[in-house]
């Protein structure tokens, strides 16, 4: 079945977090989730924060908490650019806590609406971290 997939990157500005062929992805777009196969039209969409998953094969499937970020679809597969994203099975809700704590404070304090416009971005994907579902790792 090697026709029917394609290369898939998650990034973010600081490193290249997956670099695979994958058979699909479910991509948290900013007016709904959304599919990938081979063969998809090219597009652009923005994301939001959510769950993004990688069928790799029928047995393995990697699920990621994805913040905003920039997703294109084209001939060469897909390329999403998110600005923070963790696996799901390395969530320890303790650090993300103790992450989501800082944050706050820092956003109490802050003047600059730019840092507070990333603050907020950062503490909404790390309360979405915090709510993830066990069951969903």
């Amino acid at each position: 079945m090697k026709e029917n997939i394609f290369d898939f990157r998650l990034m973010t500005a600081k490193e290249s977090v997956v670099d695979a062929s994958v058979h699909m992805a479910i991509v948290p777009g900013v007016e709904g989730c959304f599919g990938v196969l081979k063969h998809h039209m090219e597009m652009m969409s923005l994301t939001k924060p959510g769950m993004l998953e990688l069928k790799i094969d029928s047995d393995l499937t990697m699920r990621f908490m994805v913040s905003y970020g920039l997703c294109r679809v084209n001939d060469d597969g897909c390329d999403l650019v998110v600005e923070d994203v963790i696996r799901l099975q390395d969530i320890d809700k303790e650090v993300v806590n103790e992450k989501l704590k800082a944050c706050k404070e820092e956003l109490l304090k802050t003047t600059s609406t730019s840092r507070k416009k990333k603050l907020e971005h950062r503490s909404e994907f790390l309360q979405l971290c915090l709510d993830v579902d066990k069951k969903d790792k």
